[in-house]
């Protein structure tokens, strides 16, 4: 493994340090649970191949054992460290809680963890901090196209840690805090974005909120309104497109595994907004490409790679081409990017581009669209999810989060059908007199024969399942023998996403329901 290095200053070789030391890390923890294996990846020549079995199984609770504190000393070789130990110990946590969950493969909390540490590092940590001084501390991120979240939870238990550290040196010195240093002292939160929220994401909520209840709630006082407790949760997770996202500066952007064009999507909104970027690009695919792209790729697989200047130097296989003009895409933009490496044991797609902004944001046509544009709408309606981190923004995400308010939004995408019933009123005449006030048909009438019907074959009746409505036009006047044909709009409350349900509900009414209790009226065909 290797990292590139793009700057030389102090700032890279104290990021390169920390670096070392996180890759001794992981190549112990792989050591230690034996991923290679469990059915990892290792080379033969030229070739990267499958090895052993066993790191695709579900964790369960019969695996805690695997992540006990006790055998430290031997995990660390002889070699402990402060440093180590506590992130030793926090991801023992980690896998345990992950553990209970019953729904992780273990191949899934080592790339997660792996992910998070040099994200941590790299952006959260105090060292982070202290050297991106002239930058807003970053208390905040986005974990784009998440799934199950978990790389949030590892980022907060790490952030916890730092945090409660910070507490016990302020309780020994009885330091208040005040509101200059808030910014720097109040807790990292998340907000988690997919497609679709996953059973495993409620779930791991769940445990983690009952193993951490300091994550449930933050009693600290905002910078907006210091007078005033602030309480929230530190972790939201929101439904919804990435494109949805309003992204700022003061956020850092999370895309693990983002799979082919929504990697340069990420990146774009990251340089629109000269937000700090975290991404791990996934799914390279030819069809991505613009034509000019495809032809320099085809180029260079027929000729020797060179390097010329400050351009990228594309190795021959497509995923390096393509995470090579991205890398370069955030370099013109003035970004600071790191890229460095998980072992290949934890995942095959092990590259992390990790980007930090220029302090002013510079003028550029890198934020235009590296790959042919495919909008998406999902089937639901935008809304949008703001990230800067402010209070009145962390209060709009937390009304849109949650199982609830998704599937709220969904219900109002997609409301359950309706279908139209006319029916040609009965024509005034000696043989109708006195049947009027029986057998006349309106929307009330309609709605208390079909609540009647409800009552007699449910067990409650309480809740309706059809709602009638009349449509706001002028009744229908049949030219020839001025008969007057009505419309009545019926909504089938219980038969969303059942198209065929409803219609067949429907024939029973025109053919059944309308001609037994309206004697008087004939459907309109």
């Amino acid at each position: 493994m290797a990292v590139s290095e793009i700057a030389s200053d102090d700032v890279s070789g104290e990021t390169s340090s920390r670096y070392d030391i996180i890759r001794q890390e992981l190549a112990l923890l792989s050591d230690w649970h034996r991923m290679r294996e469990r059915g990892g990846f290792e080379k033969d020549g030229d070739k990267i191949v499958r090895s052993g079995a066993g790191r695709t199984r579900t964790l369960k609770p019969k695996h805690l054992e695997d992540f006990s504190d006790d055998d430290y000393e031997a995990y660390c070789q002889g070699h402990p460290s402060e440093l180590t130990r506590k992130r030793f110990s926090i991801f023992n946590r980690f896998a345990r809680s992950v553990c209970h969950m019953k729904a992780i493969a273990r191949k899934e909390i080592f790339e997660a963890w792996a992910g998070a540490l040099y994200v941590y590092e790299t952006f959260l940590s105090h060292r982070a901090l202290t050297l991106q001084q002239k930058r807003r501390p970053i208390k905040r991120f986005a974990d784009l196209a998440c799934s199950h979240g978990l790389l949030s939870w590892a980022l907060l238990l790490l952030s916890l840690s730092e945090e409660e550290e910070e507490k016990r040196e302020q309780s020994e010195n009885q330091q208040q805090q005040t509101q200059q240093n808030y910014q720097a002292s109040r807790p990292v939160t998340a907000v988690c974005i997919d497609i679709a929220m996953s059973k495993s994401s409620e779930t791991a909520a769940g445990i983690f909120y009952k193993e951490y209840p300091q994550f449930c709630d933050d009693g600290s006082a905002s910078v907006e309104s210091p007078d005033n407790a602030e309480s929230f949760s530190r972790w939201d997770y929101v439904e919804g497109p990435v494109e949805n996202i309003v992204p700022h500066e003061s956020t850092l952007l999370v895309g693990i595994h983002a799979c082919g064009r929504l990697s340069d999507t990420i990146i774009n909104l990251a340089i629109s907004s000269n937000a700090p970027l975290a991404l791990v690009p996934c799914c390279h695919s030819k069809k991505i490409l613009t034509p000019e792209q495809a032809e320099g790729f085809a180029a260079l697989l027929a000729s020797k790679p060179s390097s010329s200047g400050n351009a990228p130097i594309p190795s021959y296989t497509l995923a390096d081409f393509m995470d090579s003009m991205r890398k370069q895409r955030l370099i013109d933009a003035g970004y600071d990017v790191q890229e460095v490496w998980i072992p290949v044991e934890f995942s095959p797609k092990n590259r992390i581009l990790l980007a930090i902004p220029p302090s002013t944001q510079l003028p550029s046509s890198a934020a235009i669209a590296l790959t042919k544009p495919k909008p998406k709408t999902w089937g639901i309606p935008y809304f949008p999810i703001p990230l800067e981190d402010v209070s009145n923004a962390r209060s709009v995400v937390r009304s849109v989060a949650g199982r609830v308010t998704a599937d709220q939004r969904r219900e109002d995408a997609h409301p359950p059908p309706a279908i139209s019933v006319s029916v040609w009123l009965p024509q005034e005449g000696p043989q109708n007199d006195g049947d009027n006030d029986r057998d006349a048909i309106s929307v009330q009438a309609l709605q208390n024969v079909l609540n009647a019907s409800d009552q007699d074959n449910t067990t409650n009746g309480s809740t309706p399942t059809m709602r009638v409505e009349e449509p706001q036009r002028k009744p229908y006047v049949n030219p020839t023998d001025g008969r007057i044909s009505k419309t009545f709009r019926v909504h089938y409350l219980d038969c969303r996403n059942n198209k065929a349900k409803a219609r067949a509900r429907h024939k029973i009414l025109k053919e059944v329901t309308i001609p037994h209790h309206f004697p008087n009226v004939v459907i309109r065909s």
